[in-house]
């Protein structure tokens, strides 16, 4: 977590751009989190202002999947032999 302040601040302290919201996130913490807790707080904050109506997060359909990322469905076979 020290880490993260100190990049942040070194940055920020010659000038230069630590980068932040299309640029990316951070997220430090020193406990335990699951993504979906993530997601969730963060659907609350777009409601909050106006930039989404759905608080909670949910999976992407199938079209979504290859609308936004470009691929087909994704499968898993976990029986090689």
């Amino acid at each position: 977590m020290a880490n993260l302040y100190i990049n942040i601040f070194d940055a920020v302290s010659s000038n230069r751009s630590p980068g932040h919201g299309r640029e990316g996130y951070y997220f430090g913490e020193n406990g335990e989190h699951t993504l979906y807790d993530l997601a969730k707080q963060i659907g609350y904050i777009l409601v909050e202002f106006n930039k989404s109506t759905f608080r909670d997060p949910a999976t992407f359909t199938q079209d979504e999947i290859v609308r936004y990322f470009g691929v087909g469905p994704i499968t898993v076979d976990d029986n090689i032999d």
